[in-house]
């Protein structure tokens, strides 16, 4: 019979901190929103994505190609266009 051992955490704070924001799941070539507090909004394209979704690269218009890490102040999501 095989044993299997329960680990309970009592403090909360001890627990290790993810970030999560799905990245992962865009693609190179994907256009999408940017939406920085600071920034504003833009339009750009997937260049590369992070395996784990903590880091996307985007090319935007008059910048280049920039990274996002998880941990900054940004919302990324899929672009559709007006219909």
């Amino acid at each position: 019979m095989e044993e299997s051992t329960v680990v309970k955490m009592m403090d909360p704070d001890a627990l290790p901190v993810r970030r999560y924001k799905a990245w992962e799941y865009f693609l190179p070539g994907d256009e999408v929103v940017v939406t920085a507090s600071d920034e504003g909004t833009q339009i750009g394209v997937v260049a590369d994505v992070m395996p784990d979704g903590s880091g996307l690269w985007v090319y935007l218009d008059g910048i280049g190609r920039r990274l996002f890490d998880a941990a900054d102040d940004v919302i990324i999501t899929r672009y559709s266009s007006p219909a």
